[in-house]
């Protein structure tokens, strides 16, 4: 649908989010180490029990050879584990919530086998179940340099084009989930970029969208514009702030219960963003050739893989091509859900940024 340019990212750094529940199996190990670190599942102070797990979910991991921690220090080379205030709700027969933030990730290098011994170390010693609620979160920077107001807009070039089969192909429950919006359709839209892309739908024509996109002009403006980090796609990690960490955030991937979803979904955000940075989007929506209609799921399908060619070599076999496909049903949140998944937002809003770009 658009002309493709020389890929400008080359190499990408990328880091993962993991919101998961985990139940202690009764091993060998396992006991050993909860007599090591003093967790007492049937203790009064479920904060001091679930601080205690942490601990010994690293201690396991560091068990297993997988450099862990439990307070991070910002240079991102290990697992952190950690915990979520949200994930609390999940919590029942004997799970617990947990957050796991990978090291910088590098794309070519063998990242998949950084996580397959992560999700072998804890499947080992743990019952694993995911919730709707939560997701696997992707960030993503160019590597050492950081993201231009070009590629940024290419990427949201792209959302525009597949927004509606980038949801046919999610999961039901992360269609309409109100912790990763559509970054066009949704209320809280900038309402001249929801009008241009409501106007694109109807038309055909995504000129109005690429026009709107490419007057940003900085990294900064693209956080300023969103102002929230509530979308299918995070801007607001590129602010001016000190405390920024300057990526580039997916967030409507479903929750991963085992290495095999987080790798390709990992693996699809890369894709996507590297295929639509390598793009010349003027040939899709200049005034000589303009899009003529939105990107099918198959046509995104099209688009995944051959990002998927621009991946260095040893990212490329992350796609789990059986999921590059519509996924039928909508599992739609209830008031009751919406009014709470509020709360979180608040309570999200407070807890610290989790990945860096270094």
């Amino acid at each position: 649908m658009a002309a493709p340019t020389a890929n400008p990212l080359n190499s990408p750094f990328f880091g993962l989010e993991l919101e998961i529940f985990l139940r202690p199996k009764q091993t060998k190990v396992v006991e050993t180490l909860i007599a090591k670190v003093g967790w007492d599942r049937a203790g009064r102070d479920r904060n001091r029990v679930r601080g205690r797990l942490y601990h010994l979910v690293q201690a396991l991991l560091l068990d297993a050879g997988i450099d862990a921690e439990t307070e991070a220090d910002g240079n991102f080379v290990r697992w952190f584990v950690t915990g979520d205030g949200t994930l609390t709700g999940g919590e029942e027969d004997g799970f617990w919530g947990v957050e796991l933030v990978s090291p910088i990730l590098h794309a070519s290098k063998n990242w998949r086998h950084e996580v397959n011994d992560l999700f072998k170390a804890l499947s080992l010693h743990f019952d694993i179940k995911v919730d709707r609620s939560y997701g696997t979160h992707v960030h993503v920077s160019p590597g050492v340099r950081p993201w231009t107001h070009r590629e940024l807009a290419a990427i949201l070039k792209a959302a525009a084009l597949y927004n509606e089969s980038i949801v046919e192909m999610l999961p039901p429950d992360r269609k309409d989930n109100g912790f990763a919006v559509s970054n066009f359709a949704h209320e809280n839209v900038p309402p001249a970029l929801r009008a241009a892309h409501s106007a694109a739908l109807a038309s055909g024509d995504y000129r109005g969208v690429f026009t709107l996109l490419d007057s940003l002009t900085s990294p900064s403006q693209f956080a300023e514009f969103y102002g929230s980090r509530w979308f299918m796609f995070n801007m607001t990690n590129l602010n001016d702030s000190p405390t920024s960490t300057g990526t580039v955030e997916f967030r409507s991937a479903p929750a991963s219960a085992d290495a095999r979803t987080a790798i390709h979904w990992a693996a699809w955000v890369l894709s996507f963003m590297l295929r639509a940075t390598s793009t010349d989007w003027s040939a899709a929506g200049g005034p000589m050739a303009p899009v003529t209609r939105g990107g099918s799921v198959t046509d995104l399908r099209r688009f995944i893989l051959a990002g998927k060619v621009l991946l260095p070599a040893e990212s490329r076999d992350g796609i789990d091509h059986s999921r590059l496909r519509r996924v039928g049903g909508t599992s739609p949140f209830t008031a009751a859900e919406k009014e709470e998944m509020e709360e979180l937002k608040k309570d999200k809003e407070e807890k610290p940024k989790r990945f860096g770009n270094q």
